[in-house]
């Protein structure tokens, strides 16, 4: 067995790796397990692995005869997989850290909004759905056929409903008190990027371990949040030009 100090080492050494890829190629699962890894110390779920494959099966069953229905028909028997198995927002504890880490969330098939997507879109990766994550303030979610004028957004930490535009403009209008537009809905109705997914579960983690005043890892959480935010690839900094 690896010794724990040897696992965190290699935890850390994965994660600098990963964040070393263009954003295109960032695979999101290992980075945000490497996440899990280094600020649990190594002490992950070791059922993680099978558990995903379990469910990977699952979805594949339900899925394989709607291959020719679309990716929203898809989505809504992946996400009815995950209700089926039990998965849902855990509202009595949800300011912990184990709502965040992946490994954990499989476990307890509870979590997070963001933890319950990263799980989401993980096995839609894994059965070839285009399912992405959506920024939305103060509450992830995600989606598919983001560019469309139609957006199929559905809300994992609420069973995977799927939510219409009245239930965005509430969700967006209870998280900024006041009116919003469809067009303040449809600016955050985007694809995600992997970093950006990245930094937003650092800053949940760095917000979680500073409430129970644990501060060494909230200072870790915060070291790994400027190294992804500072650590751009080549391929992904923007283009300057020269004034003329």
């Amino acid at each position: 067995m690896t010794p724990v100090i040897d696992r965190l080492a290699l935890a850390r050494a994965e994660f600098r790796a990963l964040l070393a890829l263009p954003d295109a190629t960032l695979p999101l699962w290992p980075a945000a397990r490497a996440i899990g890894a280094v600020l649990q110390r190594g002490e992950t779920w070791a059922g993680a692995d099978q558990a995903l494959l379990d469910l990977e099966r699952r979805v594949q069953i339900r899925i394989s005869p709607l291959a020719t229905e679309g990716p929203r028909v898809m989505t809504r028997e992946l996400v009815a997989t995950l209700r089926d198995a039990g998965f849902d927002g855990d509202d009595p504890h949800h300011d912990t850290v184990e709502n965040v880490f992946v490994d954990r969330v499989l476990e307890r098939r509870r979590g997070m909004p963001l933890g319950l997507s990263l799980v989401a879109m993980r096995l839609a990766e894994r059965v070839g759905i285009p399912l992405h994550g959506v920024p939305f303030p103060g509450h992830f979610l995600v989606g598919v056929d983001l560019d469309s004028r139609d957006p199929a957004v559905f809300d994992l930490y609420n069973r995977g409903r799927q939510l219409d535009a009245t239930s965005l403009l509430e969700l967006l209008g209870a998280y900024v008190r006041g009116r919003v537009t469809g067009a303040d809905v449809r600016a955050h109705v985007r694809v995600a990027s992997g970093r950006e997914i990245l930094a937003r579960m650092l800053r949940n983690l760095h917000h979680l371990y500073s409430r129970s005043d644990d501060e060494q890892r909230a200072e870790e959480a915060t070291a790994m949040l400027e190294y992804v935010r500072s650590h751009v690839p080549r391929d992904d900094r923007p283009v300057t030009r020269n004034p003329n």
